[in-house]
């Protein structure tokens, strides 16, 4: 299961800790790292497995997705969507548009 976001990663991360926790899934986080770590040191993460992804890109409000593909290669949506069809995970939850979400998947 992916987490994917550019936005300030406090709900994220505590959803993922504890959705991993409960449910027993591995979880990656993909965005800055600095912020996902830090926001992690927060929480007790000793018993659940979590991955953090670098993505240092991100996408803008009203960017058209196709742009993304095309010029901006390390957004954090373009690198779990990568995952995601490599089969190293099967679920991709984002908090961006959903026409950013889905564009990846349909080329």
């Amino acid at each position: 299961m992916l987490w994917a976001a550019t936005m300030p990663p406090e709900e994220i991360v505590k959803g993922s800790v504890t959705g991993a926790r409960e449910y027993g899934v591995e979880i990656a986080l993909v965005g800055p790292v600095e912020s996902i770590e830090k926001e992690l040191a927060k929480h007790d993460t000793s018993d659940v497995n979590l991955e953090i992804v670098e993505a240092k890109e991100y996408l803008v409000e009203g960017e058209h997705p196709a742009y993304a593909l095309r010029q901006k290669r390390n957004t954090s949506i373009l690198v779990a969507t990568k995952l995601v069809r490599s089969k190293s995970y099967f679920w991709l939850f984002s908090l961006k548009l959903l026409q950013a979400v889905l564009f990846p998947f349909v080329i």
